[in-house]
C-alpha cells in the first residue's frame, strides 16, 4: 500500500534510514546526526511531499520523497526513492514512482513534467526511471560527488503530465 506520509511516520522512516545501507549516497550509513535534518519538514511542507509504501503488515519498506515543488510551472520537482535492503528488486522502488508521479501531477496543477537525476553505476534507480515511464533526457559528465570527493557522471531523466494516465 502507498499512501502519504504523516508526521506519526517519523520514527519508522528513523528506523528505515538507520537500519539500511544506502550504496549511492555520499554517506551510506546514516547515523543520529544525519537525522536531525530528517525531520517532519524534510518529509513534508510547502514544497516537499512524501509517499510511503508499506507491506500488508504495516510496515515500511520504502518511500518517495520530492522536493523543489514551486508554485510555478517554469519548474519541475526532483525527487528520490529509497527501499528497504530486503525489498530491493521487488518492484517496490517502480511501484512508489508510479504512484507519486500520479500522485504530484493531480495534487499540483502547475507541474507539467517531473525530473530525476541517477548516478552511471545505479543501474538499478536507472531501471526503475525507464519501467516508471521516464525518458533518458541527459548525460551530466563528472556532476555527481560521491565518497572521497571524486565527481562521477550522472543521467537526467523526464517524464511529461501527458505521457501519464492520472
Amino acid at each position: 500500500m502507498i499512501r502519504p506520509f504523516e508526521p506519526s511516520d517519523i520514527p519508522a522512516l528513523h528506523a528505515l534510514l538507520t537500519s539500511n545501507r544506502w550504496e549511492y549516497f555520499i554517506d551510506p550509513v546514516i547515523d543520529e546526526e544525519g537525522l536531525k535534518v530528517r525531520d517532519e519538514k524534510y518529509f513534508l511542507s510547502e514544497t516537499n511531499q512524501t509517499l510511503i509504501s508499506l507491506n500488508n503488515d504495516g510496515e515500511l519498506k520504502g518511500y518517495i520523497r520530492f522536493f523543489d515543488i514551486k508554485n510555478s510551472d517554469d519548474d519541475a520537482p526532483d525527487f528520490i526513492v529509497s527501499v528497504d535492503e530486503n525489498a530491493r528488486g521487488k518492484g517496490i522502488g517502480t511501484e512508489l514512482v508510479r504512484e507519486g508521479v500520479k500522485y504530484i501531477f493531480n495534487k499540483y496543477d502547475q507541474i507539467r513534467r517531473i525530473e530525476a537525476t541517477t548516478r552511471i553505476d545505479n543501474v538499478p534507480m536507472q531501471k526503475v526511471f525507464e519501467a516508471a515511464g521516464f525518458t533518458h533526457e541527459a548525460t551530466y559528465r563528472k556532476a555527481w560527488k560521491i565518497r572521497g570527493g571524486e565527481h562521477v557522471d550522472a543521467f537526467g531523466y523526464g517524464i511529461l503530465k501527458e505521457e501519464v494516465r492520472l
